[in-house]
């Protein structure tokens, strides 16, 4: 039955590679954004190989890119960063440790729009996302075991939909972005003190940080990513944008012998300058 399972990823991996990364050039004229925002995140960890208490925290994100469109295809390369202070979430208060969490998310999506639908009232577009997520934590009230981070790389199957409407003679645009693992590395440590613990246990396979990455194609029950984004654009007469971004990132891994789960939310307010400064292709 295993077998079947990943037999199974893989040959949807194969296929989202085929089909749906066609990193083809065209002459068509396109539409382009540099864009920047700005915004709060939260963060809720849980990571029982540090603590068995459930970690929260509200801090910034920052997130800076580019946009470009055109009839057929939209592309994003996105990098965002966000800063958490933690603190452990348990009864009694004298007994509260804090932690910090960086987290970087870069990622390039490429979607190829559904044409039957472009005439409708929600628009398509299908593709995938090349991406890497590196969560880090600095335990900032543990005697040992201070240093705790998750990594993931890989592949994920992309879809968008979006409905362009008018309010009260201003031009807007909402759109919904679901993304799910299709290939992953990931690297998730058992237990890491000040120094990795390899260089004290070197007789001990289980304990070689370095042994710990594993790809994994598709996802579950031990592991599960899961990209979501909502983005509301105020598209203005020179082309620029006004964007709110609401985004949805969880992450839950089980491979090592801890369980470890992270959800990062975030809402993030920016503008889009466009390059040529033409209508906006949304309107």
């Amino acid at each position: 039955m295993k077998k079947r399972h990943d037999l199974f990823n893989m040959y949807v991996f194969c296929i989202t590679v085929i089909c749906f990364i066609p990193f083809l050039s065209t002459a068509q004229s396109s539409q382009r954004w540099f864009r920047r925002e700005i915004g709060v995140a939260q963060s809720s960890v849980y990571d029982d190989g540090h603590s068995f208490a459930k970690y929260k925290g509200t801090g910034l994100q920052v997130q800076v890119g580019f946009d470009r469109e055109n009839s057929n295809r939209l592309a994003q390369f996105n990098n965002a960063l966000v800063w958490t202070p933690l603190k452990a979430k348990v009864e009694d208060s004298k007994n509260v440790t804090s932690a910090t969490q960086i987290n970087y998310r870069m990622s390039y999506k490429y979607l190829r729009k559904i044409f039957p639908t472009q005439s409708d009232k929600i628009k398509l577009a299908v593709g995938a996302a090349m991406f890497a997520d590196a969560n880090a934590r600095i335990y900032n009230s543990l005697a040992n075991n201070v240093f705790g981070w998750d990594i993931n790389v890989g592949l994920n199957m992309m879809a968008q939909a979006t409905h362009n409407f008018n309010l009260r003679r201003h031009s807007l645009s909402a759109s919904y972005q679901v993304g799910l693992p299709v290939f992953t590395y990931n690297h998730t440590p058992n237990y890491l003190g000040n120094f990795p613990i390899a260089t004290a246990f070197k007789n001990d396979d289980a304990a070689d940080w370095f042994s710990l990455g594993r790809f994994v194609p598709g996802f579950n029950d031990k592991y599960f990513y899961l990209h979501q984004q909502v983005s509301i654009d105020k598209n203005l007469a020179n082309g620029d944008k006004i964007r709110v971004t609401y985004s949805w990132d969880y992450s839950n891994n089980g491979y090592a012998s801890h369980r470890y789960q992270n959800l990062v939310t975030g809402i993030s307010i920016g503008m889009l300058s466009s390059f040529s400064k033409k209508a906006s292709t949304n309107k």
